[in-house]
Formats: C-alpha cells, sequence, structure tokens
C-alpha cells in the first residue's frame, strides 16, 4: 500500500535561467513518499530478519532480529522514495524452527525514479517458497504440506498451541470444525458450595436452591484460550451437521432438601450435564494444513431431563479427628435457602 507518511526532501542547488536578462530561480523539487512494503508469513514457520543490505533508507521497519510467526498481521517496511533516481534494498529474512535456521530467503525491493515500487524475491536455501508483487511480500511452505497432529494427551501440547495462535482472531490461518459425533454426558462430580457439618444429637434439616451457570469458555481443553474465530468455528460445524444452535452459556438450577444426620456431614456435589461433540479440525494457512483427528468439544445441555440430575447430595460420618476438632452441639456451614 502507500503511505501516506511525506518526507521531506532537502534540496541545496537551484538552476538560474536567463530570459531577456532576467534570472528565474527554478521550482522547489516535490515531496516525496515512502512505500510500505507488506510481508506476510504465510508458511508454518517462523521467520527472523537476519540483515538488510543495499540501501537501507527505511522510515520504519522491524529490528534486525525480530520473529514473525506464522499467519500473524503483515510487517510492514517502509522504504522511502528519492526524488528522481532509484532506490533499492534488500531484505534477508532466516526461516526457522524455533532453535535452528532451515532456510533464507531474500526479498529485493526497488522503487523507481517516479515512485513506483517493484519486489521480487528469492529462496537462498531450504525447503520454502517465496511471492513478491508490487508492494506484497509472502513466504510459503514449498508445497502443499498436510501435518497431521496426533490425538489424546500425546498431542496435548501442540494442539493448544497451534489453536492459541493460528486461531487467534487476529491470524491469517482459517480455522474449521467438522463434528461427526454427538453425545450427552455429564463431567465428573465437583463440590458445590462447603459441607454441612453436624456434630448435634438430632438430624438437621435444610433446603436451598442451588445454581450454577456454565458457559463454553468453562468446558473448553485447558490451556486453550477460547478466541471468537475458535469458537464460530465450532459453532459453525455443530450447526451445519446437527443443525442446531450451539449452546453458549445456560444456568442449571434445583431445589435442595437436605437431612444431615447427628455427627455427619453432607455436601453438594455438580456433575456438570454437557453435549459432548468428537470430530476433525483443520487449520489452514498458505500451503499447509494441520489435521487434528478425534478432537473433542464440550458444550453446557439445556435439556430438561439432563438439568434435572445436576446436583446430587453426599453423606458421610464424622470422622474421629473432625469430632474432637469441631465444637459440640453445633452446625458448621449451615447452607442458607436462596
Amino acid at each position: 500500500m502507500l503511505s501516506a507518511r511525506v518526507v521531506q526532501l532537502a534540496v541545496a542547488s537551484t538552476l538560474s535561467l536567463s530570459t531577456l536578462g532576467v534570472a528565474t530561480p527554478a521550482k522547489a523539487a516535490p515531496q516525496c513518499l515512502t512505500q510500505g512494503f507488506n510481508l506476510t508469513n504465510l508458511s508454518s514457520r517462523q521467520l527472523k530478519l537476519g540483515s538488510v543490505t543495499g540501501e537501507d533508507a527505511f522510515d520504519g521497519r522491524p529490528a534486525v532480529g525480530t520473529v514473525i510467526d506464522p499467519g500473524a498481521p503483515g510487517v510492514d517496511h517502509e522504504l522511502v522514495y528519492h526524488f528522481a533516481r532509484n532506490t533499492r534494498s534488500f531484505l534477508h529474512y532466516d526461516v526457522t524452527d524455533g532453535s535452528r535456521t532451515v532456510g533464507r530467503v531474500r526479498f529485493t525491493l526497488d522503487i523507481n525514479d517516479i515512485n513506483q515500487p517493484f519486489s521480487t524475491c528469492y529462496v537462498e536455501w531450504g525447503d520454502v517458497a517465496c511471492s513478491a508483487s508490487g508492494v506484497s511480500l509472502q513466504v510459503l511452505d514449498a508445497r502443499d504440506t498436510a501435518i497431521d497432529v496426533p490425538s489424546g494427551q500425546s498431542g496435548a501440547q501442540a494442539r493448544v498451541r497451534l489453536f492459541n495462535t493460528l486461531c487467534s482472531d487476529n491470524n491469517k490461518a482459517t480455522c474449521a470444525y467438522a463434528p461427526t459425533a454427538e453425545e450427552h454426558t455429564a463431567l465428573p462430580g465437583r463440590p458445590w458450595g462447603k459441607p454441612v457439618q453436624n456434630t448435634t444429637s438430632e438430624t438437621q434439616h435444610y433446603t436451598l436452591t442451588a445454581t450454577d451457570t456454565i458457559s463454553d469458555t468453562d468446558l473448553v481443553e485447558v490451556g486453550v484460550q477460547l478466541s471468537a474465530k475458535l469458537s464460530k468455528a465450532v459453532e459453525i460445524g455443530v450447526n451445519l451437521k446437527y443443525q442446531h444452535t450451539w449452546t453458549k452459556t445456560h444456568t442449571f438450577t434445583q431445589s435442595i432438601t437436605m437431612d444431615v444426620p447427628s455427627q455427619s456431614q453432607m455436601w453438594v456435589e455438580e456433575a456438570v450435564p454437557v453435549v459432548r461433540y468428537r470430530g476433525d479440525f483443520t487449520i489452514h494457512l498458505g500451503n499447509t494444513t494441520w489435521r487434528f483427528h478425534d478432537v473433542q468439544w464440550d458444550a453446557p445441555d439445556p435439556s430438561p431431563a439432563a438439568a434435572s440430575g445436576v446436583f446430587v447430595i453426599k453423606e458421610k460420618p464424622l470422622t474421629p479427628a473432625q469430632r474432637a476438632s469441631l465444637p459440640a452441639n453445633t452446625v458448621i456451614n449451615a447452607p442458607a435457602s436462596r
């Protein structure tokens, strides 16, 4: 794109012409513009600016050593146009896998004497490709590449990293989910509130309303950040396959009567009902596609049948140690109706 930045061109010389013996000053030289060359990394590896050679006449560019992640927003290199002459600069980018250099690409940036931008690219070495057209620069994997990410725990670290980077809202990669199975189930029980401990000689009666709001952000895989793009990919996939709306959030409510026997404790466990989807997830960037198999996504299950058994009462006697430590003839953490 053509930058709006203007660089003042200092002109020290003047030209005098004689017309009928009268000296006429030359017109002031026009101002000049910069050209913004935009580099996008569409490969599966990082790019690092190794050096800049030729004419380092930039009004803004990444510092040497700057790293560009796959799919990151384009990086601008504002090359200055010099009036009535050509400007040429060379960008040398290393292709890295995070720990070592696996290739190198050279971009040639040109602005001619009338402020027209040109660019070319050359792969110095490595299994990588590049393209250059005007002010648009790209680096890609050398050929169509499919990367299968292991499912389950073995691929968890790569899955979390790729979802959080390539499926973030500002990344250029596209993300898609194709579910193949749907199951109504519940997550393992977890404590809701605090246990009620009864050290009196009689049974204690309580009625409470247990309630909790569960969202899809509570149910994603540990470490995954649910961006708008990632959430949309799952929602579209579910809607296309099962023709129903993805449930983002749901509030579960249940009235519970607790009869806490003498010298006992009771507590409420919450077994969150979910609709569990399994299927294939894909991420596409440039020439590269990452494939994830048997990917699980949970959503709150809003069906009446599922909601009826969310909260379950658990009971066990007080241990001797608890009896010794708790005040006698008291009820600890008695719930209030709500």
